[in-house]
């Protein structure tokens, strides 16, 4: 059975085929991959469903089961020390904000929370440039994960020691995707994030991650540079959205 979706046609798949895709996306060929997209891409329910499961047990570190291709075989399962699931890994989280999956959210914001800090930058990742691309049914739940970023830091900390990331680097991603996704609900939160660490050294270095933020809004809201933004009881901001020295 097929459906007219936008100007695609979408082939409705089975759930082994979907589950078989998801698993193709870790292939080093990529060839194999790319069909593997285009299945999931057009699959219906059955992929996205498929999609789904994936993220979720990539956001909550379990193996990765792979499901058999006859019913003679036994399930098998990708080590997530190997090169196929670091492949399978990124495609999965493309994928998911290529399709606007909104089910997708809670699930990649759990990997922007959890994903090692690799340099002293912040960076995009995967997850932070899909919850982007699906916009604002992101925005509440990248919110809440930045003002909850403490809490979650302690509560990593308790399960992955030396492994957890800082409150600050996810506030800090947070705040990218936010001003990324320019919707005017994240300013109040990014101008009380910004006010809460004024004076500190968190300040000092990760400051700049709320006040472009701030700013990419306020463009796309219709603000322009030397506009004076709307003021914070407690802290003064620049005409251009930055603190004075």
């Amino acid at each position: 059975m097929t459906q007219l979706i936008g100007q695609r046609n979408l082939q409705q798949i089975g759930k082994v085929r979907a589950e078989l895709a998801v698993k193709r996306l870790g292939s080093r060929n990529p060839e194999e991959r790319q069909a593997a997209a285009t299945t999931l891409q057009h699959g219906g329910p059955r992929a996205i469903q498929a999609l789904l499961e994936a993220l979720r047990v990539i956001a909550i570190d379990k193996e990765f089961l792979i499901p058999p291709k006859s019913t003679r075989e036994e399930a098998s399962r990708i080590d997530q020390r190997s090169e196929a699931w670091s492949i399978l890994t990124l495609n999965v989280l493309e994928l998911v904000g290529q399709l606007h999956i909104k089910r997708a959210v809670p699930y990649l914001v759990e990997v922007m929370e959890k994903r090692m800090v690799d340099n002293a930058f912040v960076k995009s990742g995967e997850e932070m440039r899909s919850l982007v691309a699906i916009g604002g049914p992101a925005v509440p739940w990248v919110i809440s994960s930045m003002e909850h970023a403490e809490a979650t830091a302690r509560r990593d900390r308790g399960r992955r020691a030396d492994a957890a990331t800082p409150s600050d680097v996810i506030e800090a991603r947070a705040a990218i995707v936010l001003g990324d996704i320019g919707d005017h609900r994240a300013v109040a939160p990014l101008q009380q994030m910004l006010k809460k660490i004024e004076g500190t050294t968190e300040g000092d270095i990760f400051g700049v991650y709320f006040e472009t933020a701030i700013k990419k809004i306020m463009r796309q809201d219709g603000f322009y540079p030397g506009m004076r933004l709307p003021p914070l009881p407690g802290v003064t901001l620049r005409p251009d959205g930055t603190k004075p020295l």
